[in-house]
């Protein structure tokens, strides 16, 4: 019987986000939070617009403002009106989510080595290139 390599590639994303929910439950975090605190945090020194958020997530606008908004509710991140567009805000990490986000980060990178720790670092290469080009071929539709 052939693999069928959706189902796979949903089984191991579920199993990825189970292991980090559970993993970051002691932190008070979802896995969909970490995502959004890791964002941020590489524009760290920056206001990010929650347009951004929504189009790099390719999430609606209620969704990045709820996770935003417990965030904020937790002291990890701050928002304020734009300076271009009062009617829009922009959201920023804090001095405590970046701390936050620089320990849980650390289990991530854990997770990643036991995903890739069967195939050898050309595989691992391979593998990366392929998962982008599958990823590149859905974009479109």
């Amino acid at each position: 019987m052939k693999t069928d390599c959706g189902m796979l590639i949903k089984q191991i994303s579920d199993h990825i986000a189970k292991d980090a929910n559970n993993a970051l439950r002691g932190d008070d975090l979802t896995l969909s939070q970490l995502r959004c605190l890791e964002y941020l945090y590489g524009c760290r020194q920056e206001q990010v617009p929650l347009k951004q958020l929504e189009s790099h997530f390719r999430i609606a606008q209620p969704t990045v403002a709820g996770i935003v908004s417990r965030l904020g509710k937790k002291g990890l991140v701050q928002t304020q009106a734009s300076p271009v567009n009062q009617r829009a805000k922009t959201v920023c990490l804090t001095p405590a989510g970046e701390a936050l986000f620089q320990k849980v980060e650390q289990h991530r990178l854990q997770m990643e080595q036991v995903l890739l720790s069967s195939l050898s670092p050309q595989e691992q290469a391979q593998f990366e290139t392929l998962l982008q080009k599958v990823y590149n071929g859905i974009q479109g539709k």
